[in-house]
């Protein structure tokens, strides 16, 4: 088909099953393995491929509420991947906040030593997320959006194609596209920390 779903775009290890694969990377993190379901924010495979920059998965509580998110974010140069798991079980929402240190290189123009602040609106009808990526005092960069959440019907997949075509290569050719303005910008260059 034009959409479709396909295991190994997803979270790591691709021998589990999509939601037990999530359920124990938070178990490995926070030594507890959330309950209720889990809710996923991606783009699905189109025309035969695939990209996400970071693939949101929330782990809701059985009565309500967030227990933990799981942000599996891939750095697109090197096709590396890395899941941040975020502890939200302490917070009541619909806000929740997460403030944290940066662990994976993700851009050549952003080096390592930078921390985060992420921020979400998680609510039934809708969800914003709001991401800051910082360097002492400085905001380097920030980016955010705000969706309303529909149910993925069969009419819904098929119209996917259509109203947003070749979504994985827009994003791939936007974020190339950024680099080279930076690059011709001469904003510094950061190498991978595997290749030191």
């Amino acid at each position: 088909g034009l959409v479709g779903f396909r295991r190994s775009d997803y979270l790591q290890p691709h021998t589990l099953d999509l939601g037990p694969a999530v359920r124990e990377r938070v178990e490995a993190s926070l030594g507890r393995r959330p309950a209720g379901p889990i809710r996923m924010l991606t783009h699905l495979r189109q025309w035969g491929s695939c990209f996400n920059p970071v693939t949101l998965y929330f782990c809701e509580k059985p009565g309500g509420g967030l227990d933990a998110i799981v942000a599996d974010v891939n750095n697109t140069p090197w096709d590396q991947r890395h899941a941040y798991v975020l502890d939200a079980a302490g917070q009541t929402g619909p806000d929740y906040r997460f403030d944290f240190d940066k662990e994976f290189h993700v851009s050549p123009f952003l080096p390592m030593d930078m921390a985060y602040q992420w921020r979400f609106d998680y609510r039934p009808e809708s969800l914003a997320v709001h991401m800051k990526v910082i360097r002492g005092q400085s905001d380097y960069l920030i980016v955010g959006l705000r969706l309303n959440v529909h149910p993925l019907t069969g009419k819904a997949m098929w119209q996917l194609p259509l109203r947003f075509p070749l979504l994985g290569a827009k994003v791939i050719a936007a974020i190339y596209w950024q680099a080279l303005r930076l690059w011709l910008k001469k904003i510094p260059f950061h190498a991978h920390p595997d290749s030191n």
